[in-house]
């Protein structure tokens, strides 16, 4: 009888062992070659572009949607406009609030998302339109990627708090294949009640063998790591604190806060956001997965903004940043980093960067 106890409890005690996720932390300041970008070529885009929010590089082309003018535009590599659609309406192919663009890689097309019309568009790589899809149960799509037979799938769903009878956010990640879904990430909050300088949707990245998720976080910097069938492999950290914008940013945004909610207010809903954390940079502010297969965290701490450059057992192992200067929205594309920077107001640039050791 106590020899099965024993036996029992060591069974126990290595399947935990075997089975517990595990912790990789990295110094604030790793010491790992800082590494440069080398600016090849920059283009000025074209002045009626006012408002870039994401977006995408596939088949020598770049896609991007503005939300603000409901258009769809269609760029080639040094940043001339091949097509523009603006078409507002409801009818096949129209836009009333396209919030979101992803490639269909294998289905070789376009998804533009649009939350007000609760559809998926579906344009050629050409830019020539295919079909609308309907969102299932209000899923607002973020990402749909297929590896080894299974699809990649990130969405923005919704939720009811029962006791206050309010819509939440309730954004999710899944892995689906022939005769299952595997949830891996799921959290409903409610985005009139939240900190400001922190967000609950998560930011990801998948290569060929591993899916990293994140989060906007003012003072953590964190990264889950799950292999595609969806096992939690490992928590990726680096030692983090808090980094101050300057008093310019900070004044900036106040006066966006404050419109806002105004307007929110205005509309009859109830605010209650937290905004402790807009004077503060994110630890974290994007995850790509660069040419080689490694991890690039777009990050920020005492050194200024930069990428740190993960290996695949979590520790960095090189850094890429430019000099004095913040990175904008950036996207790799055969082995190049493509950069769109500036404002509204003094307009926007394409640069390309090539990698240097």
């Amino acid at each position: 009888m106590k020899k099965t106890f024993f036996m029992t409890i060591i069974i126990i005690f290595m399947v935990t062992l075997f089975c517990e996720v595990k912790e990789v932390m990295n110094p604030s300041r790793p010491d790992v070659p800082n590494r440069a970008l080398k600016l090849e070529k920059s283009y000025e885009l074209d002045e009626d572009m006012d408002s870039i929010q994401n977006f995408i590089i596939t088949n020598g082309h770049i896609y991007f949607v503005n939300m603000q003018v409901k258009s769809f535009t269609i760029l080639d590599l040094e940043g001339n406009i091949i097509k523009y659609l603006d078409q507002t309406g409801r009818g096949p192919g129209e836009f009333s609030l396209p919030t979101n663009l992803f490639n269909d890689e294998k289905n070789s097309r376009i998804g533009v998302v649009d939350q007000m019309n609760q559809r998926t568009s579906y344009f050629d790589y050409d830019g020539n339109y295919i079909e609308d899809v309907l969102f299932e149960q209000m899923q607002v799509p973020l990402e749909i990627q297929y590896f080894d037979g299974k699809k990649f799938f990130a969405y923005i769903g919704f939720d009811i708090d029962q006791a206050k009878g309010s819509i939440l956010s309730k954004p999710t990640i899944e892995l689906i294949d022939d005769d299952s879904v595997k949830t891996i990430y799921s959290e409903s909050f409610n985005p009139l009640a939240m900190n400001i300088g922190e967000s609950k949707v998560p930011i990801f990245a998948i290569n060929e063998q591993n899916i990293f998720i994140t989060h906007n976080s003012i003072d953590k910097y964190q990264i889950q790591v799950f292999d595609l069938n969806g096992e939690h492999l490992m928590n990726i950290t680096k030692k983090f604190k808090k980094i101050k914008k300057s008093n310019e940013d900070i004044k900036e945004i106040e006066n966006t806060l404050n419109e806002m909610t105004k307007q929110v207010k205005a509309s009859g809903a109830e605010v209650d956001l937290d905004y402790s954390g807009y004077e503060y940079e994110n630890s974290i502010a994007s995850l790509m997965i660069g040419p080689k297969g490694n991890l690039w965290v777009r990050t920020t701490d005492q050194d200024g903004n930069f990428f740190d450059i993960i290996g695949d057992d979590g520790k960095i192992i090189g850094r890429y940043r430019k000099k004095n200067e913040d990175f904008g929205n950036c996207k790799f594309y055969k082995s190049k980093l493509y950069e769109i920077s500036g404002n509204e107001d003094e307009g926007f640039v394409l640069n390309v960067y090539s990698l240097k050791d």
